[in-house]
């Protein structure tokens, strides 16, 4: 949480305490922001008005650094505009610092989701960089050919081996990259950048 109003620190953390919550308090964004280095919250609430700068402030330094938290936003005032941006920049969501607990739980849980969810990308991406890592230089071109659309016999044309060279090409890229269709390699190179989707058939 990033507020020194100690009213709502207070409330928040009886709050997070009761639903078993670990929770660290931060008074200002700068001092949040180098905590980033160390450790990643699941979600942060964050006070639209804090000492050394806005939230929404923060809210804008944080996606230009390029770290995602998922940011629950609470105000004092219904400022309507600020709502509006802070929403359109991905929050969870902007609530009243009078707001149902029940409102504040929901927001908390989905913020934590959405982290969850994040995590798991990350991973998942990760997993088949290591993957495509393993393949050689000749199968990476194999598999932008079968990600782009070619059956194995313009593989084997292009690249001017056998057919079942291609094949034995094209069951190594499968085995290494742990997909068990071409729409999986389809995926995983469109994780990798190796295609994009506006790409034809054809490149």
């Amino acid at each position: 949480m990033v507020s020194n109003d100690n009213d709502v620190r207070a409330r928040i953390g009886t709050l997070c305490g009761s639903l078993g919550m670990n929770i660290t308090v931060f008074e200002t964004a700068e001092a949040f922001q180098e905590s980033l280095s160390s450790a990643k919250p699941n979600c942060a609430i964050v006070d639209v008005r804090l000492p050394d700068r806005s939230g929404l402030r923060l809210q804008q330094d944080l996606l230009a650094d390029g770290i995602e938290v998922p940011l629950i936003f609470l105000s004092g005032d219904a400022d309507i505009q600020a709502a509006v941006c802070a929403m359109k920049d991905g929050a969870v969501n902007f609530l009243s610092k009078s707001c149902r607990d029940q409102d504040l739980i929901d927001a908390i849980h989905e913020g934590i989701e959405r982290d969850r969810g994040r995590r798991a990308h990350q991973a998942a991406a990760a997993e088949i960089r290591a993957n495509y890592k393993k393949l050689t230089s000749r199968e990476h071109e194999v598999m932008r050919l079968l990600a782009t659309g070619y059956p194995v016999e313009e593989i084997a044309a292009l690249l001017r081996v056998s057919p079942n060279t291609a094949k034995n090409y094209r069951r190594s890229v499968l085995e290494k990259m742990n997909a068990r269709s071409l729409v999986a390699i389809v995926h995983d190179a469109l994780t990798l950048g190796v295609i994009t989707i506006p790409d034809g058939r054809r490149r």
